[in-house]
């Protein structure tokens, strides 16, 4: 997400999807608006819901979702 900010990063989970979103506000003449977004299916039965963490570092979005031990 280059040109994004971390205060600008909003990552949640709802209804088995992982969401995020990344919004920069215009910042003049030559410089436009910025947004990313994606979302993706995350079965809550293999997956640590409660212990995703996401990470905003340099532009770059480090979402880790840990597995559930002996989940397929």
């Amino acid at each position: 997400m280059p040109g994004i900010g971390s205060k600008g990063v909003r990552v949640w989970f709802e209804n088995n999807t992982l969401h995020f979103k990344g919004e920069e506000k215009d910042k003049g003449p030559f410089h436009g608006a910025r947004n990313y977004s994606g979302k993706f299916n995350i079965p809550a039965s293999e997956y640590q819901i409660d212990k995703i963490s996401a990470v905003m570092n340099d532009g770059v979005l480090n979402i880790v979702i840990p597995k559930i031990d002996g989940a397929l």
